[in-house]
C-alpha cells in the first residue's frame, strides 16, 4: 500500500507499507533426536545415547522438511526533488523487521520435536536503512563532453 504527496515546486513524498509472508520453506531436522530430557534422566545413565533414540543404534539422521516460515514488515518513506536548477536530491529511508525459523537454506533446527522456539531474527534483519542521494550538473562538463565527442 503506498500513499503519495506532491509539495508543488518543492518535492515529491511516498509513504509506502510492504509486507511478505514466506511458507513451506526448507528447514533440516534430525530425525532420530533424542526427546528432550531423555540424556539427562537418572535410569539412563551410562547408557549409550545412540540405543536411547528412536532409531536404536544410529546417531544422527538429517531429514528436510517443507515447514519453515517467515514474515516481512516495512515502512518505507521517500522523498524525491526533480531536477531544478542543476540538483536534484532523494532521501529514502525503510524501517524494516524480518522474522523466521532460520535464515539460511539448510537450517538444522536444534529441536526436531518443536521448533517455535527457534523462531526469531532473520540473519539478514536491517532494522534501519537510510540511503540519501543528488546530482548536480556542473555546467563546465557539458563543453568538455563536447570536446571529446568531436574527437572521436
Amino acid at each position: 500500500m503506498t500513499v503519495e504527496h506532491e509539495f508543488t515546486n518543492f518535492a515529491v513524498f511516498t509513504l509506502s507499507y510492504v509486507g511478505r509472508r514466506g511458507l513451506h520453506q526448507e528447514q533440516l531436522i534430525n530425525r532420530n533426536q533424542l526427546q528432550p530430557g531423555t540424556a539427562i534422566d537418572p535410569a539412563n545413565r551410562g547408557v549409550n545415547p545412540d540405543a536411547l533414540r528412536p532409531f536404536r543404534g544410529f546417531s544422527i539422521i538429517n531429514e528436510a522438511r517443507n515447514d519453515g516460515s517467515s514474515n516481512y514488515h516495512s515502512l518505507q518513506a521517500n522523498v524525491k526533488r526533480r531536477l531544478t536548477k542543476g540538483t536534484l536530491f532523494g532521501v529514502a529511508y525503510t524501517w524494516s523487521k524480518s522474522l523466521d525459523f532460520g535464515s539460511a537454506t539448510g537450517t538444522s533446527q536444534p529441536n526436531a520435536y518443536d521448533n517455535r522456539n527457534f523462531y526469531g531474527p532473520s540473519d539478514f534483519d536491517t532494522r534501519h536503512v537510510l540511503v540519501i542521494n543528488y546530482v548536480w550538473d556542473i555546467k563546465y562538463g557539458n563543453s568538455m563532453s563536447n570536446v571529446f565527442a568531436r574527437a572521436y
